[in-house]
């Protein structure tokens, strides 16, 4: 079982690889002396910088993948589309498409939560749609803001403290 550091230790020594790793050229030993400074055995350091390897290497592809720049519904059809793929449809698919497979993921997730509404919202929607209807109603009933007629009923009523708002 690996060993766990500190998270201000680990800060400070990713920090430190960071900065090793911008350089076009390491020093030698850098990694064995940062090791010994730190007391943390090498193979730990070889290990996080490794990681933090591959971490940039995944920020620099989404960055570049034309999938980021894809709209709401896109999405949503390439969600659908790969539904019932098999894998090695969806992997050529995911090729073919410059996506990768957490950021579809990530889409699919979305896709299904993206009927959950919390309490509020709905309560929020509840007003709007009255709100609208009572706008509507008013309009039709022939009662408009710009007049200064006696307004009667709560939905006049309703509508005049909004306009006040």
């Amino acid at each position: 079982m690996m060993k766990s550091y500190p998270k201000d230790q680990k800060d400070k020594v990713m920090k430190k690889l960071m900065e090793l790793s911008s350089q076009e050229d390491i020093p030698i030993g850098a990694f064995s002396q940062l090791a010994k400074e730190e007391g943390i055995p090498k193979a730990t350091i070889y290990l996080w910088s490794h990681n933090l390897k591959v971490e940039k290497q995944k920020q620099a592809i989404e960055k570049n993948s034309t999938a980021s720049t894809w709209s709401s519904q896109a999405k949503f059809q390439a969600v659908l589309a790969t539904s019932s793929m098999s894998e090695l449809q969806l992997g050529e698919y995911l090729r073919s498409n410059r996506i990768l497979k957490e950021e579809l993921d990530n889409w699919r997730v979305a896709c299904q939560k993206a009927n959950d509404m919390g309490a509020e919202k709905v309560s929020d929607l509840k007003i709007s749609r009255y709100i609208a209807f009572s706008r509507a109603e008013l309009c039709t009933s022939g009662h408009y803001p710009e007049s200064n007629k006696c307004w009667s009923g709560s939905l006049c009523e309703l509508f005049r403290l909004l306009q006040r708002a």
